[in-house]
């Protein structure tokens, strides 16, 4: 099938009402967690890429997610129980 791609990915969120510095401070934490050579490559000794990603792109990332998969949810009928 064209332009099909389907990929799982695992990230942290906060609660909406989490101060903004909070938000920032453990994204900067996660961010230089990632960059550790050993966590990386660990992380791909399990078949997973580290895809670090800021506060402001990782939001736009699962934004976009959820729009992509809702079409995908809407056109198979599926709902929720």
């Amino acid at each position: 099938m064209p332009d099909f791609d389907v990929s799982s990915w695992y990230g942290f969120a906060a609660p909406a009402s989490t101060p903004r510095p909070i938000v920032d401070r453990l994204a900067a934490e996660v961010l230089d967690i990632m960059a550790e050579p050993d966590i990386a490559q660990r992380f791909r000794e399990v078949g997973a890429e580290p895809w670090p990603l800021g506060t402001d792109a990782y939001r736009a990332f699962m934004l976009a997610e959820t729009a992509r998969w809702a079409k995908v949810a809407e056109a198979a009928g599926a709902t929720v129980d």
